[in-house]
């Protein structure tokens, strides 16, 4: 039997603005620095570098760590999740970003990092989108 649930778009368009609200605004700092020529400002840089490791790290346990437990055992029964840092390489990299905004190759960094940060807003979306009793009840 199919229970008949209606969709809640509102909360979810919410959703969707919220997750991709860093990559609008690190959109608009690469397209005002382009459009202004301003110098770079290096001031953000440490946040994105930090964003960035953070982000790696959670990349990593999230695809490469299973794929190399598979490969080692060839199953995946006893594989233990382990959870990095969410939201933390996200945020950084984000604040990098606000703090030289402007700077097209920090605000770039940074929005690179934000896309492969699986413990990111972006990310949580994706791995949420089809439960419905996180986002239509």
């Amino acid at each position: 039997m199919r229970i008949n649930r209606s969709i809640n778009y509102f909360r979810r368009t919410i959703g969707i603005i919220l997750c991709f609200a860093p990559v609008f605004v690190l959109s608009a700092s690469i397209g005002y620095g382009l459009a202004h020529r301003g110098a770079l400002k290096p001031a953000g840089l440490v946040f994105v570098a930090l964003g960035a490791i953070i982000g790696a790290l959670n990349f990593y346990l999230s695809f490469i760590r299973p794929y190399l437990y598979w490969r080692k055992r060839n199953s995946t029964e006893a594989y233990r999740h382990i959870s990095g840092f969410p939201v933390v390489g996200s945020f950084l990299a984000f604040a990098g970003g606000v703090v030289s905004f402007g700077s097209e190759p920090i605000a770039l960094f940074a929005l690179i990092t934000i896309i492969i940060d699986t413990g990111g807003p972006i990310w949580f979306l994706i791995f949420t989108w089809h439960d419905s009793s996180f986002w239509d009840e």
